[in-house]
């Protein structure tokens, strides 16, 4: 991301793990789309990024995720609040829903919350 100023009709732009949310937050208000790159799917900094726009910074646009981006992680991704994914080429669109239905859908479905006892 270019940390200069965010040109007039700009309505989304990408940004990386690398990138400072802080440069962003004056032009958050004008910018309908976000699409946070994960380089790799073990790349846990994109989450918090969606974690932080959405909880201290109050973005209500689209947050898409985007790069290697896998079926088994959408879940996370919604809970951080993502509200839109493209997949990494291969992954099939029939797993990705599943998961995005829940528990019931999908057979090997593990909970993230802990077992009460």
């Amino acid at each position: 991301m270019n940390t200069g100023i965010i040109p007039e009709g700009v309505e989304g732009i990408v940004l990386h793990p690398e990138d400072t949310l802080t440069d962003l937050i004056p032009w958050l208000g004008r910018l309908n789309l976000l699409a946070l790159h994960f380089p790799k799917a073990g790349d846990g900094r994109p989450y918090s990024m969606a974690r932080q726009l959405r909880g201290r910074y109050g973005y209500h646009g689209e947050l898409r995720a985007v790069g290697d981006v896998r079926a088994d992680q959408l879940d996370a991704m919604r809970r951080c609040g993502f509200s839109s994914f493209v997949l990494s080429a291969g992954e099939l669109a029939t797993p990705a829903m599943r998961y995005l239905q829940g528990p019931r859908a999908y057979p090997h479905w593990q909970d993230p919350a802990a077992i009460p006892g």
